[in-house]
């Protein structure tokens, strides 16, 4: 019983303290900024987490269901060992999941921040989400300790209910808004399939073009070598007969000039 008491009274004792923390963010950021609460202003320092808080024990980070059905999945290091990655033997494997996953994580950064833009006033969803994160990770023993600590911290408005109804709403609204980038994406690829297949198209009515030239051009060059291989063949007719006749005439020369020079030799001689 003795035990009890002084657990429980060390239990109230770590509650006040935390509770005390707590508002004196709370009332430091309202002075600073003007408004009473915005995601990433509930920072928990190390040195009260240290003395007023049990770290979790590794074994007991398992993910808070509600989360899982509620939450985009965090893009940040596991603090569960069973899910750190395992070494990976294929070398080029390995460089495109670190491209991949440097994209993913672009990318991931890019949500948070429109997350962000969307909090809405006053403790919800975001603000319990954030809080785990600044106390290690998303496990169970972070959610208890922030809906404590940020109940409180809300006056008890804070419920479950309100964190399961604005981290739905946060869903909603984030999948409207990766939804509508998708479609224009989509809409950017249409554009671009339909542009390569007229470009494609167009060159394929080239190539089919050329290709009627070519088998043209084939077919009279073989036409061409064709004449080539006849023409010695279709003109030897035609040279045969030049050449009879130019022997004929060379003949006949000969004798028409032996007879004229017999006559002339004949005249002199007798006249």
């Amino acid at each position: 019983m003795a035990n009890f008491l002084l657990f429980l009274q060390g239990f109230v004792k770590n509650v006040y303290l935390f509770t005390n923390h707590i508002l004196y963010i709370v009332m430091s950021e309202n002075q600073e900024s003007g408004g009473f609460w915005s995601i990433k202003k509930l920072l928990f320092t190390e040195e009260f987490l240290d003395q007023n808080t049990q770290k979790p024990n590794k074994t007991e980070n398992k993910e808070e269901d509600i989360f899982k059905k509620n939450t985009i999945p965090s893009n940040k290091t596991s603090q569960n060992p069973e899910i750190e990655k395992k070494p990976v033997a294929n070398t080029s494997l390995v460089a495109e999941n670190k491209a991949q996953n440097a994209d993913s994580s672009e990318l991931m950064e890019k949500i948070y921040a429109a997350i962000k833009k969307m909090n809405l006033p006053g403790i919800d969803f975001l603000e319990v989400w954030d809080s785990m994160e600044a106390m290690g990770g998303i496990n169970e023993t972070n959610l208890r300790n922030s809906f404590l600590a940020l109940k409180i911290a809300s006056g008890n408005t804070l419920t479950k209910e309100i964190i399961l109804q604005t981290g739905r709403k946060y869903l909603e609204d984030i999948s409207t808004q990766l939804n509508s980038d998708i479609q224009s994406k989509e809409a950017e690829k249409n554009l671009l399939e339909n542009e390569l297949k007229t470009k494609k198209a167009e060159l394929e009515q080239k190539k089919s073009t050329l290709q009627e030239q070519l088998k043209n051009l084939q077919l009279e060059l073989q036409q061409i070598e064709n004449n080539l291989g006849n023409i010695e063949e279709s003109y030897a007719p035609k040279f045969s007969s030049i050449h009879s006749k130019i022997n004929a005439g060379l003949s006949a020369q000969q004798n028409i000039s032996n007879e004229i020079t017999s006559i002339i030799q004949l005249i002199e001689k007798t006249l």
